[in-house]
């Protein structure tokens, strides 16, 4: 997926420009979000965020600078959809022939 975002900005000799961008919003989902077993999906997949700075001048474009984030997992926004990161599976217990499910009670 490519999305690409533009916006103007008027640089003053010795001053600082700060730009914000908004909250990112995302068409799609990475794929693979799903834990397997408790564990990391080994089929995750990822996106990676690239920011970049160029000039445009009367005398030409130039590339000032640009970055490259870490990996990306995008979830839907209700995380429910989910499983969660913390192990939440039935477990075997202490006692013969029993289970246990962890849960927390506020």
């Amino acid at each position: 997926m490519t999305c690409l975002c533009f916006f103007r900005m008027e640089l003053r000799p010795n001053e600082i420009t700060k730009a914000t961008v908004g909250r990112l919003h995302f068409s799609e989902t990475t794929s693979n979000n799903m834990r397997k077993k408790g564990k990391p999906n080994p089929d995750q997949r990822y996106f990676m965020l690239v920011v970049g700075v160029h000039a445009h001048t009367d005398n030409g474009h130039y590339p000032i600078a640009s970055h490259v984030s870490e990996r990306i997992i995008v979830r839907a926004s209700n995380p429910g959809q989910f499983e969660s990161d913390v192990d939440n599976m039935w477990q075997r217990g202490t006692v013969q022939d029993s289970v246990f499910h962890p849960v927390s009670l506020n």
